[in-house]
């Protein structure tokens, strides 16, 4: 009876340790996607069941005569199994913690990898779309310059479209300038850095900051004097191209956010020394009350801003996407302030300037920084323009260009300290700089300069391989003179 009680208890412990197998099992699936370490630990516990069970088979197999060994076994495999439950207990919990936890995780980086695929998806998707619209425009534009030797004067400019980093998140709605400053935001920056006080010391002492809003994408921020316009009811003003007075206009600014690759540069270049008919006039999206239309008289040859050396490499350094603030037009006007002979008027000018270059432009330099731009960026529609960002070091992005326009001032900084700058911009402005050895004449063209603010940015204007390129393309001293007999209204200068 006591034999038959003894195996009973060894069959119950069998079947103990089977049932305690099977969760070892099941416990060991569940763990094995989370945490690889645990599963080792385990599958040791669940050995040593096994091999204990495998010892009492063969004592329940031997005779009566084991019995004591069956109960020592038993004993050790009771024993064992305690032990093995505990342990699988203890990783059990430990392998919930880290299933949370990493289950979390993973899940967090999937969605973001998700969003950052689609993102790019769209991106790349609509600005392929842009690109090929452009170029169906582009081919019209060929195609009637074929056609009719007087193409009649068809407007395109409103089909040519710009793809941009914030054009797939700009809201028309927003009352904040780039969607970002509200007009408070704008007043303290105003206070911050000069400007109000600028105003104030040539008798502007009650600004008002107009923000229009009418282009999703390129804002337009107006300063006027409150008391000196009636335009005191509204923040939507006229269209940039019609032809309201702007005397009572102190500050305005044309400006967006841009991102854009290299490859549009060098599509630009590429374009631009295969054309045989190069910057007739400004940009169609200069604001025309300010700039009259200005022509080279036919037949004149003009001098052709070209590499002596390739700088296609230089500018393949930058392969990432280019976040700028672009100023796509900027004015600085005193409507109070008349011309004088020492200060005549620039071309383009109505009225002298504010004297806020400098306050504006840190004011603009901050607002970048603080957003993470990559640079500020604007094309000069004339020679002063450009002069003036250089001594608040702007530079070309394309190192060929920055080396004719230093090559261009080598040449006529003597002219401007002796004369002043209002005269050396008329020359460009009437056909009169020339290239000493053609004759041909520079006529002004406009290219990216750009204002350097991200550290990835300012190291390519570091670059051994800009610095380079830029002394490479260098024209040498005397390449260019100014023919002031060239125009009546120079001919004092000579």
């Amino acid at each position: 009876m006591e034999h038959t009680n003894n195996l009973n208890k060894v069959n119950d412990n069998i079947k103990h340790n089977e049932d305690n197998k099977k969760k070892d099992y099941v416990n060991n699936e569940k763990t094995k996607e989370i945490n690889p370490h645990s599963i080792i630990h385990t599958n040791t516990n669940t050995n040593t069941s096994i091999h204990t069970n495998t010892n009492t088979n063969t004592n329940t197999n031997t005779n009566t005569n084991t019995n004591t060994n069956t109960n020592t076994n038993t004993n050790t495999n009771t024993s064992i199994h305690t032990n093995t439950n505990t342990n699988i207990h203890t990783n059990t919990t430990t392998t919930e913690k880290l299933n949370n936890r990493h289950s979390n995780h993973y899940s967090g980086n999937f969605i973001i990898a998700q969003y950052h695929i689609i993102e790019r998806y769209l991106k790349n998707f609509v600005h392929d779309g842009v690109e090929r619209w452009n170029l169906k425009i582009q081919q019209i534009r060929d195609i009637i310059k074929e056609l009719y030797k007087n193409p009649i004067d068809l407007d395109f400019g409103d089909l040519n479209i710009s793809m941009d980093e914030e054009s797939l998140y700009s809201n028309s709605s927003s009352d904040k300038l780039l969607n970002t400053y509200s007009i408070e935001e704008l007043e303290s920056y105003f206070d911050k850095f000069g400007i109000k006080q600028q105003l104030s010391s040539r008798g502007y002492n009650h600004p008002k900051i107009i923000v229009d809003f009418t282009d999703p994408f390129v804002h337009r921020l107006e300063v006027t004097d409150s008391i000196s316009t009636t335009t005191t009811t509204t923040t939507t003003i006229n269209s940039p191209n019609s032809n309201s007075n702007t005397d009572h206009i102190l500050i305005d600014i044309f400006i967006r956010r841009k991102e854009f690759y290299i490859y549009e540069l060098l599509e630009e270049k590429k374009k631009h020394d295969n054309s045989s008919d190069r910057n007739i006039g400004p940009p169609s999206n200069v604001d025309q009350r300010y700039v009259p239309n200005f022509k080279m008289m036919n037949g004149t040859k003009l001098f052709e801003w070209v590499d002596l050396h390739p700088t296609e490499p230089v500018l393949k350094q930058i392969d990432y996407p280019i976040k700028s603030t672009v100023i796509e037009w900027l004015c600085l006007q005193d409507p109070s302030k008349p011309f004088s002979e020492t200060r005549p008027p620039l071309p383009g000018q109505q009225h002298s300037g504010l004297g806020v270059t400098k306050q504006i432009n840190n004011l603009l330099v901050h607002l970048a920084t603080i957003q993470n731009r990559d640079c500020l960026l604007n094309k000069p529609f004339r020679f002063y323009n450009a002069f003036f960002y250089q001594t608040r070091e702007y530079f070309y992005i394309d190192p060929g260009v920055q080396a004719i326009f230093l090559s261009l001032l080598n040449d006529i900084e003597e002219s401007i300290s002796k004369f002043g700058l209002a005269p050396i911009s008329w020359a460009f402005e009437f056909g009169c700089v020339k290239e000493k050895a053609t004759g041909n004449t520079v006529k002004w063209e406009f290219h990216k300069q750009i204002k350097p603010i991200s550290p990835r940015m300012k190291n390519y204007f570091k670059s051994k391989l800009y610095i380079k390129s830029v002394q490479d393309n260098m024209r040498p001293m005397g390449t260019f003179y100014i023919d002031w007999s060239g125009h009546p209204s120079l001919s004092h200068f000579v």
